[in-house]
């Protein structure tokens, strides 16, 4: 949603530091409204396709990838959780 929020106060969000070059590498050349992240097609970024086609599937393969370490590391169910 476009806008500001309900109290029309304005809101930061904190970025790490390490951020900042990156973000700023994106955005050079780009108008002050210009967005950052955009969809497939140019657009806004919408959260249901987002989701599922980038999201999820990253963070399935990224749980799949760190079974499969955990399994060929021998690591016990504890230590799969972190317990050591």
């Amino acid at each position: 949603m476009w806008g500001t929020p309900k109290s029309h106060e304005s809101r930061q969000a904190p970025l790490p530091e390490f951020l900042t070059d990156v973000l700023a590498k994106a955005i050079e050349g780009q108008g002050p409204d210009a967005l950052v992240f955009i969809g497939p097609k140019g657009g806004i970024l919408q959260q249901d396709t987002t989701c599922g086609r980038t999201f999820t599937p990253a963070v399935n393969f990224a749980g799949a990838a760190a079974s499969t370490l955990q399994r060929a590391l021998h690591l016990s169910p504890a230590a799969q959780n972190g317990v050591f």
